[in-house]
C-alpha cells in the first residue's frame, strides 16, 4: 500500500485506517484502477532523480473494495461487510439486516424516478488477493455476527440503467461498505460509492480486473436507498461526499439511508517533474522533516506509485494546503483530467474527540458527549477537500474549511468550485444561539493569495438541518469560513439585465433606429420590419 506511514498527516475515513491492518501484497496489474478517460498509464515512468505530484486520483482498487472479508491480525479482528441487494436475502430482520433496498435514476429536472435493476452480469469470483501470511484472513458472504455487532454482507453489485447510459454501456457497480473492528463494538465506517462501469462480452459473470470505470452522464440525478436497521446509530459525526446538490435522509427511527443527488466532477491535478533534491520544500512541512530524519533521503524519493507520482487522493485524508504547496513548483499544477463521482464517506467516532466545542455541544444537547450523533456533513467538487470535520473559530463564530483545485482546467478556464455544508439544527443553536432564527449566513472565500470575497446567503432548512450551498467561487487553494449572525444583512438576489433590442421606426423618408428594453417609436413615426 502507497503512503503508509502518516507522520503529521490526518488519515480519516476510508478503508485505508482499518486495511491497512490487513493489506498485504497486491498485484499492480490486477489492483490499479483502469479509467475510460484517464489513468496513471498515461504517465510516464520517472527516473530516480525526479518526482512529481498527483492530486485527486484513487488509482488503487483491489478486494478490499468489492468483497467482504474479516481478518485476525496481531490480536485486531477486523472486517468489511459490503451490502448485498434486499431482495436476495431469504429472510430480512428489521433490526439486524443491512442491504440495498433500491436504486434509482431521473433526468435532471424531472420528478419521476426510474428503478434501476440488477444487471445480468455480476460480479465472479475475487481476482486480487489478501496476503495470508500475517494472520487468518476470511473472504466471502457473512451473517450478521451479534457477539460483535459486526453487519451481514457479500460483494458489491452491478445494476442496469438503461434510461441513463454511460459512454460504453448501462452497468453501474455499487459498493456500499462497513469497514470496522469488532475489538470495538459498534465502531465502523460507511463508504458507498456509485460507478459507471464496462467490461468485455461474458456469460454473466465479470471478475475485477476486467472492470473499467467510464464516466457519468451529465444531466442525471441518482438515489441509493439502504435498509440499516440498528446499523444507522454508527453512522455518527461527519459525512464527507462527492454529491452535486445532495440530499440526504438518515432516518433513525424507520432504520434507512437515502442518498440522493447528481455526480461531482473533480479535476484531477498534476504538477510538472522536479528534481527530487529540490522538491522537500513543496511536501507538508510537519511531515517531510520527520522522514528525512528516519529514511536519511529527500522525502520525494519514496511513495512514488508505480514509480510515476507521488499520490495525494482526497480518500487518504490529505491536507488540501499540499496542492498549494506545489503549486508554488515550477509549472504549477494543471488539470490533466476532470473525473466524475458520486461517493458517500462516514467519519469514525473516535474523530468526534478531535473537536471539543462539538463534544460540549453534544454534552448540552444529548446529556451525553459520547452520545453517537450526526454532527453534519460536507460535499464539494475540490480535487482536494479535508476530510476532517471544519474547524470551529470560536473567535468568529465560524466554521472553517479548506479546499483546493488547480486553478485551470483542461481547456484553460477557470475551475468552479461548489460546497455544501448540513448542519443539525441544534447543533447550529448550540454554536450560533438566536442568530440561527434569520436563517442567514455570511460566506467568506479566502484566497491563498490573501484576497477575501464576502457574500451572503440564505440557509435552508431540510430534515433537521441547516443547508449551506456555496457555488461559482474560483480556486486554487481557497479556505471558506462560515458564520451566523444577527447583523447578517438579508442576501441581495441577482438581477438579470434585460436584454435591449432594436425596432425600426418611419415618417415619410425619414427613418430611426430606437434601441430599448421596450422601444417605442417617436410621435409620428410608424413602426415597421427591421
Amino acid at each position: 500500500m502507497r503512503n503508509a506511514y502518516s507522520l503529521g498527516m490526518k488519515r480519516v475515513v476510508v478503508a485505508s485506517i482499518l486495511t491497512a491492518l490487513v493489506l498485504g501484497g497486491v498485484s499492480p496489474v490486477s489492483a490499479e484502477q483502469k479509467r475510460s478517460v484517464w489513468d496513471m498509464d498515461r504517465l510516464t515512468v520517472l527516473p530516480a532523480d525526479q518526482v512529481r505530484a498527483l492530486f485527486g486520483f484513487s488509482a488503487l482498487t483491489s478486494i478490499q473494495d468489492d468483497h467482504s472479508w474479516t481478518a485476525e491480525i496481531a490480536e485486531t479482528n477486523s472486517f468489511q461487510a459490503v451490502l448485498a441487494p434486499c431482495s436476495s436475502i431469504t429472510k430480512i430482520d428489521m433490526n439486524y439486516t443491512a442491504c440495498i433496498e433500491s436504486v434509482s435514476y431521473r433526468k435532471s429536472g424531472s420528478t419521476a424516478w426510474q428503478s434501476a435493476a440488477l444487471s445480468k452480469v455480476q460480479l465472479g469470483k475475487p481476482t486480487t488477493t489478501i496476503s495470508k501470511s500475517k494472520g487468518k484472513i476470511v473472504v466471502g458472504p457473512m451473517s450478521y455476527d451479534d457477539k460483535t455487532g459486526r453487519p451481514g454482507g457479500d460483494k458489491a453489485t452491478l445494476w442496469s440503467m438503461p434510461g441513463s447510459p454511460h459512454a460504453a454501456g448501462k452497468d453501474y457497480l455499487l459498493r456500499a461498505r462497513f469497514l470496522g473492528s469488532t475489538n470495538e463494538f459498534g465502531e465502523s465506517v460507511f463508504v458507498s460509492e456509485l460507478i459507471p462501469t464496462s467490461y468485455p462480452a461474458n456469460k454473466g459473470t465479470v471478475t475485477q480486473d476486467k472492470l473499467l470505470v467510464e464516466e457519468f452522464p451529465k444531466g442525471f440525478e441518482y438515489k441509493v436507498r439502504l435498509r440499516m436497521g440498528v446499523f444507522i446509530k454508527t453512522l455518527t459525526g461527519w459525512f464527507f461526499g462527492r454529491i452535486t446538490n445532495p440530499v440526504i435522509d438518515r432516518n433513525g427511527p424507520r432504520g434507512y439511508l437515502e442518498i440522493m443527488g447528481s455526480p461531482a466532477f473533480i479535476p484531477i491535478g498534476l504538477s510538472g517533474d522536479v528534481p527530487v533534491a529540490t522538491a522537500d520544500e513543496y511536501f507538508d512541512p510537519d511531515w517531510c522533516p520527520g522522514i528525512r530524519e528516519e529514511r536519511k533521503v529527500p522525502c520525494g524519493s519514496l511513495n512514488r506509485l508505480y514509480n510515476k507520482a507521488f499520490t495525494f487522493t482526497n480518500e487518504e485524508g490529505w491536507d488540501p494546503d499540499n496542492l498549494g504547496r506545489w503549486e508554488s513548483a515550477p509549472g504549477g499544477v494543471r488539470t490533466v483530467a476532470t473525473l466524475s463521482s458520486w461517493s458517500l464517506a462516514t467519519s469514525a467516532f473516535r474523530l468526534m474527540a478531535e473537536d471539543p466545542s462539538a463534544l460540549k455541544c453534544i454534552a448540552d444537547i444529548y446529556g451525553d458527549s459520547n452520545a453517537r450523533v450526526f454532527q453534519g456533513a460536507v460535499f464539494s467538487n475540490a480535487t482536494m477537500f479535508q476530510t476532517s470535520p471544519p474547524e470551529w473559530d470560536a473567535t468568529n463564530n465560524s466554521f472553517v474549511f479548506k479546499v483546493a483545485s488547480p486553478h485551470l482546467d483542461e481547456k484553460g478556464v477557470a475551475n468552479k468550485g461548489f460546497y455544501t455544508l448540513y448542519i443539525p439544527t441544534e447543533m447550529a443553536k448550540c454554536r450560533w444561539g438566536d442568530a440561527t432564527s434569520s436563517a442567514r449566513a455570511e460566506v467568506q472565500i479566502v484566497n491563498s493569495d490573501g484576497k477575501t470575497s464576502v457574500t451572503t446567503l440564505a440557509a435552508t432548512t431540510e430534515d433537521g438541518n441547516f443547508r449551506f450551498n456555496i457555488a461559482g467561487f474560483g480556486y486554487s487553494s481557497p479556505t471558506i469560513k462560515i458564520r451566523m449572525g444577527k447583523d447578517i444583512k438579508a442576501p441581495v438576489a441577482e438581477v438579470t439585465p434585460k436584454k435591449s433590442i432594436a425596432i425600426k421606426c418611419v415618417k415619410g423618408k425619414t427613418v430611426k433606429k430606437v434601441v430599448g428594453v421596450k422601444p417605442v417609436c417617436p410621435s409620428g413615426y410608424k413602426k415597421v420590419a427591421a
